[in-house]
């Protein structure tokens, strides 16, 4: 049972929910807080989606809790046996065993994977197998089945699906992709035959979930020596057949699985995220339960099938039109806050369709470029790691255009809305306003057509929410971004309602090639003597936190980041040396690479900024779907992911006797033991500032640095373990950090985003301030007041890199400034924001820092005012340029004179 959580005072999650039929997925409401209780702490915060699973509640302090073996509990309590109330509208359980189900999954997803899928993906784990290697399921069709073969799937194990006929066949073959299957059927011996010739001796492991005696015995049969059966189903006989003999002359193991913890439950609904393979559930209304069962003792079942539990008033399922069936998508992958600025063209979409939605907010920005920034910075942040944006027809898109660019170069996920003309116009000889004056009206799809994965205009006649859901695939699994043209007339056009978005299944290398990818990597790693590692920026879309440390470790030599990838190795980490940026690197940087015999680049990104101006030594490429050697050879069609995997689990030796001690933070104390009396004359500069921000990052927060200066700087400030980095390296625009901003600290609120950015910059982008404003932020800003364009003179000084001062701190109060008008005029104003006006709480702290007692000031009330906006305007000298920058100019250019 799945629902939004409410808080009690018991240390128990209480929901009450309504399942409704609907659009053929469950309808949760919101509810509040509960903080678990017991060994195991976990928290369940408002507006979680979570979901009741088989173990209802435990002690949470005996052995096997505290090791996260919960269902062993022997005071475990069970959803539906001893715990009533999981058919009903009202169900109650521990906050400690509930299961918090991520964003971006569908309803019925989640309630299968939370059955099933625990179940299954235990049971997978329990095998303890090594990518490729081979997993026998047994009674691979059932709900259990089907999971345990799509987990094995995703964890990298080529699969043998057991089952029976024709159907089951078709099934498990087309639709999961098994690699094998065999009829189950099949006489004892030519069974065991079949199953050790298809995989080369037989499989490493088994799972049977077949309620036949027999199953248990075949599999030991079956099974390669040191292989392990793991049982989940229970047959009618308790008794095992087994031949004994067999299991301990060639030492098979015979284990149990039950149900998968809280904990191994949310690990499978994440690997459901990443991996996105299709569950293949069905769905009947709970009063069709009696023919449910009648299905089930036939053995007609295919897969899980899910309930839906009747409303108290069983409304009539609601009808989906365009609108509401692109806010159902939007929610459906993950999108929470949604950026807009209105149009004529998209008035209706916005107002009357996309605004039902109650779980998406509505974030108005003050133009289209300032609005793509963020969508920008929310896509790089947000748990689904994917944004949206709404604009009007071509005067809109094209602002919004550059930004959506910068949005390309970095792999992101941003979704474009565009309104338009009404349908009929197109191809009319008609003029439209917005337009170049041209009757041509797809001239912005063509341009967005340069800058995104897939551009599309739904039309009428074309099944146009089948081609809303391709274009939202597209922009989901090539990590690019999409534009959508919806004319102004199609907003209200009847569709069906969503089903399951049809995600392909995740790409896997072709075995051959990985383990010829995996000989090259050892032939050049087992003859180097200094090798390091560099990370680059496409490591964050191909490996996991966990893996990338993994293999890190495995190699054991040390570790340089490339700038866009700091934060990605965390900087306690032994082995982590600082950022490699080429000739801007500090020498003793680039003595220790240029040293080296051998890079490993992980996803790296090599331009202008980033290279030497020597001959760079040998280097191994490891990218998303390729290795390239260092004699500029190629082994294609592999994924990173199951290289690193497999470079992890081999016998590689481990290189680690180059780690030299990781660099140290900022020389200097920090400002909390300076006394403050001793500066309150002295002068601002970029040293001071640096510490500041290094001493107020938090777990959780995030830096981003404007491109200038603030690129060189933000590298020398050591970020605590937790704190996330972002940078617009290669497209560079400038003036994109602080809208940037904006949707970072929408889309991870539990930190702050703090924002290193020069005064030039933040001319380009100012206005969207009064949005931070409005939405009551509590980001940092640090404008770099060093009046002009520093990165500009430092590579070609000139008359053009210099500006109007502002007083920027004023100007930012200015921004907060009480309406004139109660209520501003918008009687739009919810109640937390009448009240918020009503008691004059002004949200900003801005202040003008021109010394060190003023900078020490502003470092204890950004420490004490944790839920105000903070934008520090810090005059420093105009030379009081970093040495990286100086280096880069000396490098690319002519240099700067003081």
């Amino acid at each position: 049972m799945i629902f939004s959580c409410k808080s009690n005072t018991q240390g128990y999650v209480r929901a009450i929910c309504t399942l409704g039929k609907g659009a053929g997925h469950l309808k949760p409401k919101k509810v509040g807080l509960v903080v678990a209780r017991g060994n195991n702490v976990r928290r369940v915060s408002v507006g979680d989606r979570v979901g009741v699973p088989w173990i209802n509640e435990t002690c949470g302090s005996c052995e096997f809790c505290n090791e996260g073996d919960e269902q062993l509990c022997f005071d475990a309590q069970i959803s539906g046996y001893t715990v009533d109330g999981t058919f009903q509208q009202f169900c109650v359980c521990r906050a400690t065993n509930a299961v918090r189900i991520p964003d971006g999954i569908s309803l019925e997803a989640a309630a299968a994977i939370l059955c099933a899928g625990g179940s299954a993906y235990r049971a997978v784990k329990e095998c303890h197998l090594k990518p490729e290697q081979t997993i026998a399921i047994a009674g691979a069709d059932g709900a259990l089945g089907t999971l345990a073969c799509q987990y094995a799937q995703a964890l990298g194990y080529r699969v043998l699906a057991l089952s029976t006929g024709p159907s089951k066949k078709a099934m498990l073959m087309d639709e999961i992709g098994v690699d094998y299957f065999v009829d189950a059927t099949a006489s004892h011996e030519d069974l065991t035959a079949e199953i050790q010739r298809l995989t080369g001796g037989g499989p490493h492991a088994a799972i049977v979930i077949a309620s036949a005696q027999a199953s248990i015995g075949q599999a030991l049969q079956f099974l390669r020596p040191k292989g392990t059966v793991v049982v989940v189903g229970l047959s009618k006989n308790p008794l095992i057949q087994a031949d004994v003999f067999s299991a301990i002359s060639k030492q098979k193991m015979l284990k149990g699985s039950y149900v998968g913890s809280s904990l191994e439950t949310e690990e499978a609904l994440a690997v459901y995220v990443q991996s996105r393979f299709s569950v293949q559930y069905q769905t009947y209304p709970l009063e069709e339960l009696p023919m449910v069962f009648e299905i089930m003792e036939q053995g007609k079942m295919q897969g899980p099938t899910v309930l839906e539990m009747p409303t108290l008033e069983a409304p009539a399922a609601p009808k989906y039109n365009i609108g509401t069936y692109l806010a159902y998508r939007l929610e459906e992958i993950g999108i929470k806050d949604y950026f807009v600025v209105p149009g004529d063209f998209n008035l209706s979409l916005l107002l009357d369709q996309i605004l039902k939605n109650d779980n998406l907010r509505m974030v108005g920005c003050c133009n289209e470029l300032n609005a793509g920034y963020a969508a920008d910075g929310y896509a790089r942040t947000s748990p689904s790691k994917v944004a949206v944006v709404f604009v009007t027809f071509m005067v809109g898109g094209l602002s919004l255009l550059n930004a959506i660019a910068g949005a390309y170069s970095d792999g992101l996920r941003v979704i474009v809305v565009s309104g338009a003309p009404a349908s009929h116009t197109y191809g009319q000889d008609s003029l439209i306003h917005h337009t170049l004056g041209l009757k041509d009206q797809d001239q912005a799809l063509r341009m967005f057509e340069q800058v995104t994965t897939a551009s599309v205009r739904l039309q009428r006649g074309t099944n146009p929410s089948a081609v809303l859901d391709q274009t939202v695939v597209r922009c989901l699994q090539d990590s690019l971004p999409v534009y959508i043209v919806i004319s102004s007339d199609m907003f209200e056009d009847l569709c069906d309602p969503p089903g399951p978005l049809p995600l392909l299944q995740p790409r896997l290398s072709v075995p051959d090639h990985l383990y010829d990818a995996l000989s090259r990597f050892r032939a050049y790693w087992e003859i180097a003597q200094n090798p390091i590692i560099i990370v680059g920026p496409l490591a964050r879309h191909s490996l996991t936190p966990d893996t990338l440390i993994s293999l890190i470790e495995k190699l054991g030599c040390p570790v340089f980041c490339q700038p866009d990838a700091k934060s990605l190795v965390p900087e306690s980490h032994l082995q982590f040396q600082g950022t490699f940026w080429g000739i801007a690197s500090d020498p003793d940087c680039i003595e220790k690479v240029i040293g080296s015999d051998l890079w490993v680049g992980i996803g790296t990104r090599w331009g202008d900024f980033s290279t030497l101006q020597k001959p760079d030594p040998p280097e191994l490429h490891l990218q998303s779907d390729y290795l390239r050697t260092a004699d500029g050879k190629s082994v294609d069609r592999i994924t990173m992911a199951e290289l690193c995997h497999l470079v992890i689990h081999s016998d590689i030796p481990t290189h680690n006797r180059t780690v030299l001690p990781s660099p140290t933070s900022i020389p200097g104390a920090h400002p909390e033991n300076d006394n403050i009396h001793d500066h309150h004359i002295q002068p601002l500069t970029t040293a001071s500032i640096l510490k500041v921000i290094e001493s107020i990052l938090q777990p959780n927060d995030t830096l981003i640095a404007e491109a200038g200066d603030s690129w060189f700087n933000a590298q020398t400030i050591h970020l605590p373990d937790g704190v996330d980095y972002q940078m617009q390296m290669i497209y560079g625009s400038i003036g994109w950090s602080l809208p940037a901003t904006l949707g970072c600290q929408l889309a991870r609120p539990q930190g702050r985003t703090i924002l290193m950015i020069g005064d030039g910059s933040f001319q380009m982008t100012a206005q969207e301030l009064s949005t931070m404003i409005r939405l009551r932020t509590n980001a940092v800003i640090f404008i770099f007041n060093n009046l002009g364009y520093r990165i500009e003179s430092a590579i070609h000084d000139g008359p053009y890199n210099y500006l109007s001062n502002w007083n920027y701190a004023q100007l930012a109060s200015s921004m907060q400034n009480i309406s004139h008008s109660p209520g501003n005029g918008n009687k739009f104003l919810t109640d937390q924001e009448k009240h918020y006006e009503n008691i004059n709480d002004p949200v900003l702290v801005s202040m003008r820092i021109k010394t060190q007692a003023d900078l020490l000031i502003a470092y204890e009330r950004i420490l004490s005012d944790r839920e105000k906006l903070f934008l520090l305007e810090c005059c420093i000298h105009p030379w009081d340029i970093s040495e990286g920058l100086r280096r880069l100019g000396r490098g690319i250019g002519a240099g700067c004179e003081e």
